[in-house]
Parts: structure tokens; sequence; C-alpha cells
């Protein structure tokens, strides 16, 4: 009898066992679950083939093909690979701080956060998708600036230190490296 009891609790505790490994544990901790929540995007960085900045009139454009970077506005130049990584990956892992929403009495006025005529704006293209980010006012507290993914009705607060990451320019963006190697023939 007693050995009946003992192949009882042993099932029981191989069933729970089992359920843990095989549905408990691809379960999200909290915290996983929380900083998923904080991201603004949702995408891989090497997934990207085309990166646009604007800011004011200036618009440059960069485009991957085989695996190699090339500006193609306002130049049709070689772009720096090391400098277009790091703003992909600043856009992978951009966290919000807050989410502004509308609500059923209150609307967001766009121009309380300079996004109704932003000073900044970054676009990206997937295969299958494309973002396009606004960049407003900075906060009045915390180091923060105010942004917008186009066509919805969300304002983040981010760090204000993503300005400076995107805020470049052409020769920041191209490879100088292939300017400054001369060939031997070529040195004075």
């Amino acid at each position: 009898m007693r050995w009946i009891k003992t192949l009882i609790v042993f099932v029981i505790v191989l069933g729970t066992g089992a359920y843990i490994y095989f549905f408990e544990r691809e379960t999200p901790t909290t915290e996983e679950r929380e900083e998923k929540a904080r991201k603004v995007f949702d995408f891989e960085s090497e997934d990207v083939t085309k990166l646009s900045l604007r800011k004011g009139e200036r618009l440059i454009v960069c485009e991957k093909r085989e695996e190699k970077w090339q500006m193609v506005e306002p130049l049709d130049v070689k772009a720096d690979k090391g400098e277009i990584d790091r703003i992909l990956s600043r856009l992978e892992f951009l966290q919000a701080e807050r989410r502004l929403k509308e609500e059923k009495d209150k609307t967001l006025n766009l121009k309380d956060f300079g996004l109704d005529s932003p000073k900044g704006e970054t676009s990206f293209e997937l295969d299958d998708k494309s973002f396009t980010l606004l960049l407003g006012d900075n906060c009045a507290v915390g180091g923060n600036m105010y942004v917008m993914l186009k066509d919805r009705k969300e304002v983040l607060v981010v760090r204000k230190s993503l300005f400076d990451d995107l805020d470049k320019s052409v020769d920041d963006l191209r490879d100088l490296k292939k300017d400054l190697e001369k060939k031997p023939d070529e040195v004075p």
C-alpha cells in the first residue's frame, strides 16, 4: 500500500516538473515584459535596408546594397557602416521613459511637444515594413525629449541624447577612409 502512495507522489512530481519544463520556461519574466513594453521599436538592426535622416531641408538617404551601405542622397558615395550601425543599434534598443496617449476627454496638441513641425525626422525600412520617428522639443526637466511615430496618436518621452545620435551630417555618414587612403605613388 505504501508503494502506491509513493508512486502517486512520484507521478505528481514528475507531471509538475514536465509542465514547468515544457510550458513555463519560455514565459518571460516580469522584468523582461516591462523592458519589452518600454521598447519603441521591434526590429533587428541587421534587417534594415534603408535609412533616411532629415533635419530641416537637409536629407541624407543611405541604402544597403549587397551587405554594404551606400549613401544615395545628397551624394552617391560609400557610407560609413560603423556609423550607420551605431544609429540603427540606438534605434533598435530605444526605450520610452513615458508614453502620453490621447484620452477620451483630452486630445494631445502636437504643438505642445514640438511635433507639429518636428526638428528632425528619421525613417528606416525593412523588407516588409517601415518606420518614421518624428523628433520634437526637449522636455522641461529630466534630460528627455518628445518623439512620435508617424501616424500614431502617442507621444513618447525618450532620452535627449537620441537627437545627438541622429543629428548627422553628410561627412559623418560617408566613408572617409577611402578618401584618406592614398596609393604609394600618389604621396608627394
